[in-house]
């Protein structure tokens, strides 16, 4: 198997640390991850469409940046192994073992009771706001982020003069420093009735993660979820942001 297109998978979710102890979803030659972080803010689920490490199981990866950092040490090409209990088929895989050939390593796994439950996507809003994250954008809102890096938000809200929608780092209904952004939104989805605030270090690590994509597209409900989503032919990636409430 590849191991790079498995390091890719790795990133997606973990999204350098964000998301880190997951269950891994093998069925039908898929790898899945579908996980929620502890302050249920955010919700990331990845899938690999072609996937061909091993058949149908569940794998407890309790420290998915130890593994990264352990697939450096085994070349591109691998045969991946597992290890489990014989004796306690409760206990599922002990460890993943990968192999280049020349060097082997063996990734110690979770035991699933230790992790939380798969979350499960329940029904979705409608989204009232849908902004186009072109090249372009995008370069904006990283050179803004990079301005401000202890503005960990980014907020949508109407410009009142230019009757205009905006993405703006450091909001707050104070005086502060701040950056805003004009957006490229859909035409009919362009409007909200009140400020909504998410998390702008998330979105950076989203971006990053899936450099390949184009034009992805940001949706936004005014019921307070924002949602992005990746497909391409090795991976979907999804994500789903809960706004977060700005003090005074």
């Amino acid at each position: 198997m590849d191991k790079t297109t498995l390091e890719t998978f790795i990133k997606k979710y973990n999204l350098n640390g964000l998301v880190d102890g997951v269950r891994w979803v093998v069925k039908d030659n898929t790898l899945r991850v579908t996980s929620m972080t502890s302050d249920k803010k955010f919700l990331a689920s990845i899938t690999q469409k072609k996937f061909d490490g091993c058949t149908d199981v569940t794998i407890g990866v309790g420290d998915s940046q130890r593994l990264k950092t352990m697939l450096n040490s085994v070349e591109k090409d691998v045969t991946m192994t597992l290890v489990t209990d014989t004796a306690d088929s409760a206990r599922g895989v002990i460890s993943v073992q990968f192999e280049d050939g020349k060097t082997e390593m063996a990734y110690m796994c979770s035991h699933l009771d230790v992790l939380q439950p798969e979350p499960k996507i329940k029904s979705l809003p409608g989204y009232d706001v849908e902004i186009t994250l072109t090249e372009e954008f995008v370069a904006r809102f990283l050179k803004a982020k990079a301005a401000l890096q202890e503005s960990d938000l980014f907020t949508l809200l109407m410009n009142k003069k230019k009757q205009k929608l905006e993405m703006v780092l450091g909001y707050n209904r104070n005086l502060s420093h701040r950056i805003a952004l004009e957006v490229p939104t859909v035409d009919g989805k362009n409007t909200v009735k009140s400020p909504l605030s998410f998390s702008a270090k998330n979105l950076k690590e989203i971006l990053a993660a899936n450099p390949e994509a184009k034009d992805p597209v940001l949706k936004v409900s005014e019921q307070g979820l924002a949602f992005i989503e990746f497909d391409t032919p090795e991976f979907q990636s999804q994500y789903y942001m809960i706004k977060i409430d700005v003090e005074d």
